[in-house]
């Protein structure tokens, strides 16, 4: 079954001197790209760039049978895609990844913690700092990280501190809102969602970290390859881990997905504490979609090549209740796609 695919992209890219994270999302669009056309879907490429009018004409006039959102703003603000999610569900269209509404929730990592919390998934002890002042906060060590950032933006070198005077100075330098939580030291692992499929768990080996005493995920990790913390940061999957401890971690990562309402795909980060229990770090909808990033490796690790990610994440968003319901299609309804990947 061939579809007209629109593909909607954050142009930010585009800009003189992007930063490594924005260049990424191109990585990504040029690897969908080629995955839709050798799987003989027509890709048409929609930049989110200019007043939202622009491009929602072009999709009103493309009229797609899906929209493919690979934007994570316009170009002008991160924030921006949680518009961007609701403007297209606003004209009808089936959308790939998460809703608007689970988009905003895992850009203020607070509230996200609150509500995991709620939910009875164990999360770090944490506080979220909005002003100048220095929060009451004794749990050493902790780590220091922007609440409204992804892809490890503003998380490196003075992120984990261990007293006070440490907090206060990592504070001055890290943007409002602020995220304090308690740093966790033992392993730590990833586990994605497609549709309703559950990805091998993947871990980050920590072994050859020599930067510090506190191991962790940090913004030069994940782009600067080649750097030490990179180095220091090797992803293994499937992770070394026996069924019940596999079992344990996919069905935490399952509930925070569901608490969240997370829809499509996305991946939940966890690491455990000193007695080796495990916490929900993060909820990543719409995970980074580069042929060498996470999810592609957990795919490739449950054997699917890429091209089969792609079609999946596709599958999960033409048949989406979600769109069902908003367009008066009936729930359950079949699709037909589907049969291409089953």
């Amino acid at each position: 079954m061939s579809l007209r695919v629109a593909l909607l992209h954050d142009p930010a890219a585009e800009r003189p001197g992007a930063p490594p994270d924005a260049r990424g999302v191109a990585a990504a669009l040029a690897a969908v790209v080629g995955a839709l056309r050798e799987a003989g879907h027509t890709p048409w490429l929609v930049p989110a760039r200019g007043t939202p009018e622009h491009w929602l004409a072009e999709l009103d006039t493309l009229a797609p049978d899906v929209v493919f959102n690979l934007c994570e703003g316009t170009g002008a603000d991160d924030l921006d895609e949680v518009y961007v999610a609701a403007a297209v569900a606003a004209l009808g269209l089936p959308l790939t990844g998460c809703r608007a509404a689970t988009l905003a929730l895992a850009r203020h990592k607070g509230r996200t913690n609150a509500l995991l919390a709620a939910a009875g998934v164990p999360v770090a002890e944490w506080t979220l700092v909005e002003d100048a002042a220095l929060p009451p906060w004794d749990a050493w060590p902790a780590i220091v990280k922007p609440a409204a950032e992804d892809a490890s933006v503003g998380i490196g070198a003075g992120s984990v501190v261990e007293d006070r005077a440490g907090l206060q100075r990592a504070l001055a330098a890290a943007p409002r809102p602020t995220l304090v939580q308690r740093y966790l030291p033992g392993r730590e692992f990833n586990v994605a969602f497609v549709g309703a499929a559950v990805l091998p768990v993947a871990e980050i080996d920590f072994g050859a970290w020599r930067t510090d005493a506190y191991p962790r995920v940090t913004y030069a990790a994940k782009w600067a390859a080649g750097s030490a913390d990179d180095l220091g940061t090797h992803p293994v999957c499937p992770a070394p881990l026996d069924e019940a401890a596999t079992a344990r971690l996919q069905t935490l990562a399952g509930e925070a997905w569901r608490a969240v309402g997370g829809t499509g795909y996305g991946r939940v980060d966890l690491r455990m504490d000193g007695a080796g229990t495990p916490h929900v770090l993060e909820v990543n909808p719409n995970a980074d979609l580069a042929p060498d990033a996470g999810l592609a490796r957990m795919a490739a690790a449950a054997g699917w090549r890429y091209g089969e990610l792609v079609e999946r994440i596709l599958v999960a968003a033409l048949e989406s209740d979600a769109w069902r319901g908003q367009t008066g299609l009936p729930t359950g309804a079949p699709v037909g796609l589907a049969t291409a990947v089953s």
